[in-house]
């Protein structure tokens, strides 16, 4: 998703340019895809909006403000045998009666392009994102771009990745070499180069006996300001299928040092063990293991509540990069076509971007969801830490450690064929060291969706978000927020 820097002047044309540049490419290289093969959506909604603090300032010192926003968008989707494109995008025209010259305008969009060159072996498989996201996660931050705060800024990701696989001997081969960019409009964020090359060689999936895979992976993250970042590593995993649905899993192998982040070199072992689980209701991966920055424990688990509900538990630990963990959870995310609710998102509220620092991110979440009646409920339950931030050129001095512990709760009620209420609540508890903890507790969202025809809806919605204990007391504020917005598709 992507929108301009608030605080600045709207450059209305580059983000839109650029867009527009890539879609034409994207056209080009998918052999003139006839309009009709595609699925395009337009529409355009118009919103009035009151807060009574509209920049987020604290105790006293909130400026209240009716906002006027103009939201034009288009979705673009074709799907067929060698060519996959979505086009996601929407700006936002935005009037503030406070504070003055706080007009702005606003680009968010997303494309994605997968060509299949050569029929099932030779893929190109490209994306590019626009989006806005907070610089410095200790100052306040907010999930819509309706306050006006300046600890933003534009966040362009680009990539493209060609992508071989083939069987070779009887073995799978799988190739993909990933080069991509991030650009920040702040002048204080660092951009980034990034090259990930992936590569594996495995046997055949079979019900019984033993299989094996040979994972091979080199990742280069190239900021402004040298040094560069550098990761690699060099797995041979064993698995045996003791019945059809169960294994013993193990791995061994070498990697790039953890502490050594500008060294690619294989000077560490790894190791894991552990075992795979599948079944009709339940599926349940486990394991340990050694790392070069210490023990690892990793936990999957997914138990299906008959066809309209699920409850699934995970657990990770793995070295990142803010720009390396924001790709992981944005890029190449494979839909499911089911009856279960998706969870929500697990908000990235405590990165900070295009410092090049490097760490361990541990993560876990319990997440359930359930459609029944006319309702679907999700609730999540998640737990991040980052830690061992390893010190850069451009960064001499570290954050230390940094966690957050949130939940989302959302309950969605169709009160008639035409008209469904959503309810979302949220409770996020961020801690930095050496700082006292800071609290964001939202009372969350209110929305009354009403369908008045087939392509035009009404909607009204009240929104409060509250945070306390930052160590700055000027960063804790209130703010309470009513909308009504009309939509009309094409």
């Amino acid at each position: 998703m992507c929108d301009e820097q608030p605080g600045r002047p709207a450059s209305a044309g580059a983000p839109l340019l650029t867009m527009v540049r890539g879609a034409i490419a994207c056209l080009a290289l998918s052999a003139a895809i006839p309009v009709a093969a595609m699925d395009i959506e337009p529409s355009i909604t118009a919103h009035a909006i009151y807060s009574d603090n509209i920049s987020l300032d604290g105790p006293g010192l909130e400026t209240e403000s009716w906002v006027g926003m103009l939201e034009p968008a288009i979705k673009i989707n074709h799907e067929s045998s060698r060519v996959a494109l979505d086009v996601d995008y929407r700006a936002q025209l935005i009037w503030y009666e406070e504070p003055d010259g706080a007009d702005q305008t606003l680009h968010l969009g997303k494309v994605g392009l997968d060509l299949e060159l050569l029929q099932d072996r030779f893929f190109l498989e490209s994306f590019y994102d626009r989006s806005q996201i907070q610089i410095d996660p200790e100052q306040p931050i907010s999930s819509t771009n309706i306050p006006f705060i300046i600890n933003r800024t534009d966040r362009s990701l680009i990539q493209t990745a060609p992508h071989w696989r083939s069987p070779v001997f009887g073995q799978i081969l799988d190739v993909r070499y990933t080069v991509g960019r991030f650009d920040y409009d702040d002048p204080l964020t660092q951009d980034t180069k990034f090259q990930v090359a992936d590569t594996s060689l495995a046997s055949p999936e079979a019900d019984t006996g033993l299989g094996w895979r040979l994972n091979h992976r080199y990742l280069r993250f190239e900021y402004d300001t040298p040094p560069d970042s550098k990761a690699q590593e060099l797995v041979l995993t064993l698995d045996y299928a003791l019945s059809p649905g169960f294994s013993l899993v193990g791995s061994y192998g070498r990697e790039s040092e953890f502490g050594n982040y500008t060294s690619s070199k294989l000077d560490d072992s790894i190791w894991s063990a552990g075992f795979e689980s599948s079944g009709t209701r339940t599926d349940l991966a486990a394991s340990v293991g050694e790392r070069s920055f210490g023990r690892t424990f990793n936990l999957s688990l997914v138990r299906r509540m008959g066809p309209n509900g699920e409850f699934t538990a995970t657990f990770t630990q793995a070295p990142r990069t803010s720009e390396s963990a924001y790709r992981e959870r944005t890029v190449n995310q494979d839909s499911v076509l089911t009856t279960v609710p998706p969870l929500p998102t697990v908000p990235s509220d405590i990165d900070r971007p295009g410092t090049g620092f490097v760490y361990v991110e541990r993560f876990a979440q319990a997440g359930f969801s359930r459609a029944f009646n006319r309702n679907t409920l999700t609730l999540l339950v998640y737990y991040e830490k980052q830690s061992d931030f390893q010190a850069r050129g451009i960064n001499a001095t570290t954050p230390g450690n940094q966690s957050q512990l949130g939940t989302i709760l959302r309950w969605a009620m169709e009160l008639g064929p035409k008209t469904q209420l959503d309810t979302e609540l949220s409770w996020v508890d961020r801690s930095f060291t050496g700082n006292d903890d800071i609290k964001d507790t939202y009372g969350g969202i209110v929305r009354l969706r009403r369908e008045l025809g087939r392509r035009t809806s009404l909607e009204g919605y009240y929104r409060r978000s509250e945070r306390t204990g930052a160590v700055n007391r000027a960063f804790d504020y209130t703010e309470n927020q009513f909308g009504i917005s009309l939509t009309r598709s094409f």
